[in-house]
């Protein structure tokens, strides 16, 4: 193999890890939403985010990696956060 041919392949290699990277992120984000789906229930009242957090941990994801998915929520405009609550908008 030829040096641009292995440059080529490392370059789709990193572009692939990125994408997963992003890809896995999109699911976490999702599973977020389901949870505060769950715990709000069918009134789509506030959740308390420790709520959060603790059913974010059972699906594997930690605390400040759900601080931050919430965060990216607010900032999409799926949900909205005041005093320790999250409430779909």
């Amino acid at each position: 193999m030829d040096e641009k041919s292995f440059d080529e392949i490392m370059r789709v290699q990193q572009m692939m890890s990125k994408r997963i990277v992003q890809e896995q992120r999109v699911d976490d984000k999702i599973s977020v939403l389901n949870i505060i789906h769950e715990l709000a229930g069918k009134s789509a009242k506030p959740v308390q985010i420790e709520a959060i957090f603790l059913e974010c941990e059972m699906v594997g994801i930690d605390e400040r990696q759900a601080a931050d998915l919430i965060a990216d929520l607010v900032k999409d405009n799926l949900i909205k956060k005041s005093a320790g609550y999250v409430q779909f908008i």
